[in-house]
Parts: C-alpha cells; structure tokens; sequence
C-alpha cells in the first residue's frame, strides 16, 4: 500500500462538526417516540387465553375470580386470577415458576408461560397493531 494513501486514510475523519447536531436531534426524536409509545397503555376489556397454540376462553376483566387453566388432557397447568381489573397467574405447574410474577392490567399486555405454552392477553382499545404469525 502507498504511504501517501495510508496518511490520506489517517487524516480523513469519519464525522464532520456538522453531523453532532444531526446525531443529536435524531436521538431527540427517537427517545420522545419511546416515552410516548411506552405511556400509551389503554383500559382492557377482555382476559384471553391461548392454551397450546389454540384458543381457550375469554374472560370479563370486570369480573373477579379464580378460573383454572387445563390442556386438551385436562391437566390443570395453572390458575388464572383477575382482581380489581389487575390480572396474575397462581399455582403454575411448570418449573420455573415465571409467569407467577407479573401483574397486566392494560391493552395490549401479556403473561406468557412458555413451558405450559399458556399465553394470557388484555384485549380493548389499543394504538399498537401486532401481528404474530
């Protein structure tokens, strides 16, 4: 390689004065878009829940109470518990015991037990579309 090119490539620069308040104003734009999108949580309406790839039941978040969840073997893999419009699983029969530590109570939130392939989600009004497929 020419050193004439090698000390070309050295004094160049990457970034030039101008690009720190292009940086700074895209990382301005890109933080307000995630406040805003993490503070728009909507009421739920509807408890759904997914039992092996395949719907189960849906439940009134307005209604209190204890509602077990079973396979298609009616083994009982956990039990879902709705109080005061806040949603948490109890007594999970998988191992790890994870989704027994989250609490949902907006749209489009989840508790997703994987070993039990159990997914529980707050339906209403939301401005986020998912789609999962």
């Amino acid at each position: 390689m020419d050193i004439e090119k090698v000390k070309k490539i050295k004094s160049s620069r990457p970034f030039s004065l101008l690009d720190i308040p292009i940086f700074a104003v895209l990382a301005i734009v890109v933080i307000t878009f995630m406040i805003i999108s993490f503070n728009a949580k909507k009421e739920g309406e509807i408890v759904r829940v997914w039992v092996e790839n395949k719907f189960y039941a849906d439940y009134d978040l307005n209604i209190n109470g204890h509602y077990d969840i079973s396979n298609a073997d009616d083994k009982l893999l956990l039990v879902l518990v709705i109080e005061d419009r806040v949603v948490h699983v109890e007594d999970s029969t998988c191992p790890d015991h994870l989704c027994e530590i989250s609490n949902i109570q907006f749209a489009p939130e989840q508790i997703i037990c994987l070993p039990n392939n159990v997914i529980i989600t707050i339906i209403g009004q939301s401005d986020f579309d998912i789609i999962v497929g």
